[in-house]
């Protein structure tokens, strides 16, 4: 599956296992495919799972490689299609503990669309850093 071939973003996913980012990526059958960003993943849960490197529907992509890049570039202009939620706002009664967490946090509070995008963000920030 090359990143020509996806849509949009249809969902984000922020891990509490100290920052594992999951983004669900439609593509033009509007079947999904999960794009993980693993960091600091609890060992124990997968330790079959390389810190700091990004797997596509559970296959490690090689760093700096041609489908790298070609995913990086459709995060950085990928529309999303994340439904909007109602009620309760989801971050009542939530303490931050890290600048990430909290930029994540504020973005939710914006809105679902919004919280996905930060997440791309912290994801093409932290691949295109290596």
């Amino acid at each position: 599956m090359s990143a020509l071939a996806f849509r949009s973003i249809s969902n984000a996913a922020y891990a509490m296992d100290g920052g594992s980012i999951t983004l669900w990526l439609r593509d033009e059958h509007e079947v999904e495919h999960q794009l993980l960003l693993v960091q600091h993943r609890m060992p124990l849960r997968r330790p079959d799972r390389r810190l700091g490197r990004l797997y596509l529907d559970g296959r490690l992509i090689e760093l700096h490689s041609p489908e790298e890049a070609a995913i990086l570039a459709f995060l950085e202009v990928a529309p999303t299609s994340v439904a909007e939620h109602s009620g309760r706002k989801p971050t009542d009664r939530v303490t931050c503990a890290g600048a990430d967490l909290e930029a994540f946090f504020a973005a939710v509070e914006k809105g679902p669309a919004v919280a996905a995008r930060q997440l791309v963000k912290e994801v093409v920030a932290f691949v295109r850093f290596d």
